[in-house]
């Protein structure tokens, strides 16, 4: 299959711009008249932040959106549909698929996609978000307790022991999606 990055390839770096490789190649990113290599420019952000493989999609979050990658063959090989604005993941690490649907912490409000990109409803929202070091929110991390159907977001509160010199995850959030029911701790 083809190889899709979120990178550039030499010379400056475009923070939007997705690019994928020749199937034939994986180290051939040039597009051509006779390759599948090409790239695409997101148009609402500054910056991608975020990917992770759903159902028959990749989707993408940059800091402003979400976008929806499919893969449809030449001569395009990949189709994008902005899916959701003002709910871009807070992190590389914020995102989780699960069964076809996706998870994530954004930079105030959390939300998933079922094929449509909805808000999650969050009892303890106020707490985790103003009790967080914004500064460091780059830090969370999501995990999944597959037994227990819920996902947990890691992250440095106000509270660290470290203090506000580089602390590292202390506190945590966790959603159970089966019973659609919040915790801290």
């Amino acid at each position: 299959g083809t190889q899709a990055y979120a990178v550039g390839g030499g010379g400056d770096v475009d923070p939007m711009l997705i690019r994928w490789s020749d199937q034939e190649d994986f180290t051939d990113f040039g597009p051509t008249a006779t390759n599948t290599a090409g790239d695409q420019r997101l148009e609402v952000g500054t910056k991608i932040v975020s990917m992770v493989n759903a159902r028959e999609e990749t989707i993408i979050s940059t800091d402003a959106a979400v976008y929806g990658m499919t893969f449809v063959g030449p001569p395009f090989i990949f189709s994008f549909r902005l899916l959701a604005t003002d709910c871009g993941a807070a992190g590389l690490n914020t995102m989780i698929a699960i069964d076809g649907n996706v998870f994530w912490m954004g930079k105030r409000k959390f939300f998933s996609y079922d094929g449509i990109v909805k808000e999650l409803p969050c009892s303890v929202q106020y707490y985790v978000f103003d009790r967080m070091q914004s500064r460091y929110i780059d830090k969370v991390v999501c995990g999944h307790n597959k037994a227990f159907k819920e996902i947990a977001w890691f992250y440095v509160s106000n509270d660290n022991s470290a203090g506000t010199e580089n602390p590292e995850n202390d506190s945590y959030v966790s959603y159970n999606y089966a019973e659609n029911a919040w915790s801290i701790g």
